[in-house]
């Protein structure tokens, strides 16, 4: 982790020197005396340390930050001010001290290092046939905060294979034809809201931005992932029932996302004409009760491309 420090007087303190030692638990720690001075710093950190004057101020510095939903925030404040970021994670009050600093650290680095550990989380299972649904055995009541929250984690999915994302794209694609301030202050709110979402969870470091991108960081699996690992292969009875088990409908057509429109068109295409194939396989008529729920199955979906 890398930390940068926004404080006029922070090394002026008798205090201080114990302070910096604490901080060689991070990897790098950077000092500056104004925010602005310091902005091209920002890509390179994880945690900001700043010196917070007053309501205004703190709000301008958010405002500063908002592209960069990576970085957590640690104010710096006068105890009279300490309303001001009652709501933030975490705080430090002045004067600042060894202890302060530590109990706000130690709630930044239990999440850094569970976030580190994403390689130990057990796989989101992620439903994509017919509607996006985040499937999973724990006890978590998954409930999308707006419909654009739910349309933006479909995309990040959807371009799983695009490891950074331009922001321009998702502007693009989820608010098409809206100012682009307009739709930056309505990208960051859904981030803000997917990654609470996530932290559910405990994936508490999901979504990453860097140099005008974004990265989604957890570790999935859909069903998309498992139907398209069997059309590579030959179609047999498992693999058959292995598909019709998990395509349960067009591509994300509840929502009918238009940037998905290919996708859907071309992997339904797909499907029918694997199993149509497979009905042509002489094992498949060794297994009556697959070839009859194949059959059924293109009756179903041959109907419901004529639909569409």
């Amino acid at each position: 982790m890398r930390a940068l420090i926004i404080e006029r007087d922070f090394l002026r303190r008798s205090v201080n020197v114990e302070i910096v030692k604490y901080f060689k638990l991070f990897k790098h720690v950077y000092f500056g005396e104004t925010l602005s001075g310091s902005h091209y710093m920002l890509n390179q950190i994880d945690v900001l340390f700043i010196s917070v004057e007053n309501d205004q101020h703190f709000q301008q510095t958010l405002e500063e930050l908002k592209e960069q939903t990576h970085i957590k925030v640690i104010p710096l404040v006068e105890k009279t001010e300490a309303d001001i970021v009652k709501d933030t994670e975490a705080y430090i009050e002045k004067p600042v001290t060894l202890s302060k600093t530590e109990r706000a650290l130690r709630k930044i680095l239990s999440e850094s290092e569970q976030t580190e550990q994403l390689k130990v989380h057990a796989e989101l299972r992620i439903k994509m046939f017919s509607d996006i649904m985040i499937d999973t055995m724990e006890p978590v009541d998954v409930k999308w905060r707006t419909r654009k929250v739910k349309e933006l984690f479909a995309y990040l999915i959807h371009f799983k294979d695009t490891k950074y994302l331009e922001t321009s794209y998702i502007l693009e694609a989820l608010w098409p034809g809206l100012p682009e301030k307009n739709a930056k202050n309505l990208l960051h709110t859904s981030i803000y809201h997917l990654r609470k979402l996530l932290k559910l969870f405990n994936y508490n470091y999901s979504i990453r931005y860097k140099h005008g991108k974004y990265e989604l960081r957890i570790p999935f699996k859909t069903d998309v992932d498992i139907v398209q690992q069997c059309l590579k292969e030959q179609p047999s009875p498992q693999n058959i029932k292995q598909v019709m088990n998990y395509y349960k409908g067009r591509y994300l057509e509840r929502e009918d996302y238009i940037w998905a429109e290919e996708f859907r068109q071309n992997i339904h295409e797909q499907v029918i004409q694997y199993i149509q194939l497979g009905l042509k396989n002489e094992k498949m008529f060794r297994d009556e009760i697959v070839s009859t729920e194949a059959k059924h199955f293109i009756e179903k979906y041959m109907n419901n491309s004529e639909k569409h």
